[in-house]
């Protein structure tokens, strides 16, 4: 009988374990989803946290099959339009009478306007490290960027969509992306 209720005690850890096995599995089912389309799009307000100030605007954005993002700025109005293109060789921005300034990031290595581009970077091949079993599943990947380790806490919804990302370097965050209408191409 103790043999029986060992058995059942050690087949019920089991069940929970796969459980917690949940948030990884979201997250690679979201790197297949994204790998095997012709692309995606969507949607992002960013908030770029600079520690004394914060900034916030709204971009358009569709990654093609080769990694490439394409963007066009839609918030605030007084940037509205301007358009451009980020890869992992390099970035362009275009614009005709509108001035974008923003400081670098990170001790220089970032502008805001990559931030979306190196989430889904870090979807697409960074270490998947942990995920919560939930309706809605925040995963941890950590990843790099010109040479320095960053941290993206991705939230995804039950539908294993990407709905909220961190990206966090020195262990403070620096961007917030809020992601909506993601779809694959």
């Amino acid at each position: 009988m103790k043999f029986l209720a060992f058995a059942l005690a050690f087949l019920v850890s089991l069940c929970g374990c796969a459980e917690k096995d949940t948030g990884i599995s979201d997250a690679l089912y979201l790197r297949q989803r994204i790998s095997q389309g012709n692309g995606y799009s969507y949607q992002a307000i960013i908030t770029a946290d600079y520690g004394d100030c914060t900034y916030e605007f709204t971009m358009d954005c569709e990654i093609d099959k080769d990694g490439t993002q394409h963007f066009t700025l839609i918030k605030p109005e007084t940037i509205c339009g301007i358009t451009g293109a980020i890869s992992q060789v390099g970035g362009k921005l275009i614009f005709d009478d509108k001035v974008l300034l923003f400081e670098p990031m990170n001790r220089g290595t970032l502008i805001p306007a990559v931030g979306p581009w190196l989430m889904f970077k870090a979807v697409s091949g960074g270490y998947i490290r942990s995920g919560t079993d939930s309706k809605i599943n925040q995963i941890t990947i950590d990843d790099s960027f010109e040479g320095e380790l960053f941290q993206l806490l991705l939230t995804v919804n039950e539908g294993g969509d990407p709905v909220f990302g961190e990206i966090i370097f020195d262990n403070r965050r620096i961007l917030s992306i809020k992601v909506n209408d993601f779809k694959v191409l």
